[in-house]
């Protein structure tokens, strides 16, 4: 998977109450270089840019901004995540701990990434998360040293417990925006979640103007959502999977997942009709989903795949049962 980030706004409290970091993960950057690229055309056409000139989201109206940011949440898979902390709080203890501006980016990038790759994400699209083991970090260069740049790898590499026991940082690159699509998409989702926490009533327009997707998005404040305790986050919650009678059955802390694939989408209909007695929520041409006993059904129709999930085994057991599904 890939994370690609950029930052946005500064310390200063004259000039913003908050400091951001932020950015997206995806599962095929690919198709984010690709949808960013056909989207800048178009705004750089409507404006009569030349195409080889760099469009920088601060630059750009909120129509511009729009057509950017709807390309990109249009994508499956992008999930956009936000850094913020309130920069009249940035105290002596925390200067005396991080004392410069790197130290700082470098510490809270280390503790959300953390957050971000231990979180159990329900939804399908973002099931790649919990999944891959590999992770591709991409960064705005932000004219920061090589000495610096060289820091955060190993910074995060002995001090993050993710990589260090379940997921391989496989790379940290840093580029140059210019050179870049996948960070100048990153920039657009910076600049968003800037004017969203600093000028939240201007940024109103564009915010009703976005695609629905923007709601999947993950914000983390510190030191709020951080709850670091000497300055580590609590240890990720132990993951254990295994698999009977080809149900791949996941235990991710206090949370079962079981997902099992069928061959003909008949098998699966047929199941549907058994289950009577579960209240059909939502069907929206993807997924069929309902609910039981406090846990989720669904259906993956591309896939024909069924998802069990719940926080009590056995009551996924007594489902299994109830559909003739063990």
């Amino acid at each position: 998977m890939y994370i690609c980030i950029d930052e946005s706004g500064n310390e200063n409290p004259k000039s913003n109450d908050y400091f951001i970091i932020a950015g997206y993960i995806a599962k095929d950057i690919y198709k984010i270089r690709s949808a960013y690229k056909k989207a800048e055309k178009i705004v750089k056409n409507n404006k009569k840019i030349q195409l080889e000139v760099e469009l920088k989201a601060i630059n750009c109206q909120k129509k511009d901004k729009s057509i950017i940011l709807n390309s990109l949440l249009q994508e499956e898979g992008i999930l956009p995540f936000c850094i913020y902390y309130d920069v009249s709080k940035i105290n002596k203890k925390i200067l005396k701990e991080l004392k410069t501006p790197n130290d700082r980016f470098n510490f809270l990038l280390k503790n959300a990434l953390e957050l971000l790759l231990s979180k159990n994400y329900a939804e399908e699209e973002y099931a790649y998360i919990n999944i891959h083991n590999e992770v591709i970090l991409k960064l705005d260069n932000r004219n920061v040293k090589v000495s610096y740049k060289n820091h955060l790898e190993e910074y995060l590499r002995k001090e993050n417990e993710i990589f260090k026991k379940e997921k391989n940082l496989k790379e940290v690159t840093y580029f140059d925006s210019k050179n870049s699509l996948e960070i100048r998409a990153a920039d657009f989702f910076a600049n968003y979640f800037w004017a969203e926490l600093n000028h939240p009533e201007t940024n109103h327009w564009l915010k009703k103007e976005l695609n629905d997707s923007i709601r999947n998005i993950v914000m983390l404040n510190y030191p709020r959502d951080f709850k670091i305790k000497k300055q580590k986050v609590s240890i990720t919650p132990e993951k254990k999977e295994s698999n009977i009678n080809g149900w791949k059955i996941t235990k991710y802390g206090n949370s079962f997942t079981y997902v099992k694939e069928f061959q003909h989408t008949n098998d699966i209909l047929k199941l549907l009709k058994v289950a009577k007695g579960y209240e059909k929520v939502k069907d929206d041409g993807v997924h069929y989903l309902c609910k039981f006993n406090n846990c989720t059904l669904s259906w993956y129709k591309k896939k024909n795949k069924i998802m069990l999930q719940g926080s009590n085994q056995q009551s996924i057991i007594a489902i299994l049962k109830d559909l003739k599904l063990q």
